[in-house]
């Protein structure tokens, strides 16, 4: 998974040079004393590549931050221990196989453990239910606002009944993600209390889609590979995500900066801020190859 946090940091220092249209703004940033460690360990259970970046970012938004590359990583889950190897520029990777995988036994508690130096840190992640995805269709129509004809791929999956659930909807096509934050939902809609048990809703379900006569026009093509990802998330992940979803949407600067989202990590040591975010999402994913 993509580092939300890293991403918002570039994000936000980029709105200081897009807040004016006709005036150049020269901001000089002051270098802060204080750094924080940001550990971005979103993790889930499909087979494939999973990795976990952990830099040092400083207070003000114009500081690169700077990969931490001698980290011992781990997750800790089922009495099963996960070691995260170093591939560089502070990126952490393990990848499963039929041995050695991530068990999706709905209640358990992962736990990331963190080494830096002297410095332990810690976090726990429950694995949450999550729906199988039925299927997956391709839907043709027109914009109501623009009437141009529009593509949409569809999945089909329904909420599981009795209980809020929170979800992440990533799609991919042919394995690059289209969207950095995707989409998120409560249950199979949008509000808590007002989908339970219920197929998701459009737009939730529409994953990828194209719209002929847009300048950015890349139709689907015959042979491409489409491929979407619903994964059952714990509410504070949920909360992380609609806050990120509520800068890209609010445009300003003083939108919610990088730095004052919400962190589920802790250090061995006394009152030291850390930033990111540790979860391991239960996860189903399902593949379609393009054909008109």
């Amino acid at each position: 998974m993509r580092n939300i946090f890293s991403y918002l940091t570039i994000l936000v220092f980029s709105l200081v040079f897009l807040s004016s249209c006709e005036d150049v703004v020269d901001v000089d940033f002051p270098q802060s004393e204080t750094t924080y460690i940001n550990i971005d360990a979103l993790i889930d259970n499909i087979p494939q590549k999973q990795s976990i970046r952990i830099s040092r970012a400083g207070s003000f938004i114009n500081e690169v931050q700077e990969p931490i590359e001698n980290a011992q990583v781990s997750i800790n889950l089922n009495n099963k221990t996960f070691n995260f190897s170093h591939e560089g520029q502070g990126l952490y990777s393990w990848t499963p196989d039929t041995n050695n995988y991530i068990d999706s036994t709905v209640g358990e508690v992962a736990t990331l453990n963190v080494s830096i130096g002297n410095t332990t840190y810690t976090a726990t992640s429950e694995i949450k239910r999550v729906p199988n995805i039925d299927s997956l269709t391709v839907e043709n129509y027109i914009a109501s606002f623009t009437q141009q004809p529009v593509t949409s791929i569809m999945f089909w999956a329904q909420d599981l009944p009795n209980g809020t659930d929170y979800y992440w909807i990533k799609g991919f096509r042919n394995n690059e993600p289209q969207e950095e934050l995707g989409n998120i939902a409560i249950d199979g809609a949008f509000d808590e209390n007002s989908a339970d048990g219920f197929i998701f809703i459009p737009p939730l379900r529409e994953f990828l889609e194209v719209e002929e006569g847009d300048d950015t026009d890349s139709s689907f093509v015959n042979g491409e590979e489409l491929r979407v990802e619903l994964h059952s998330i714990e509410e504070g992940l949920y909360e992380v995500l609609s806050s990120a979803e509520e800068l890209l949407d609010n445009g300003g600067l003083f939108a919610v900066p990088y730095f004052d989202l919400p962190s589920n990590i802790n250090s061995s040591v006394d009152g030291e801020i850390v930033l990111g975010w540790f979860s391991v999402s239960n996860g189903r994913t399902e593949m379609m190859i393009y054909e008109e």
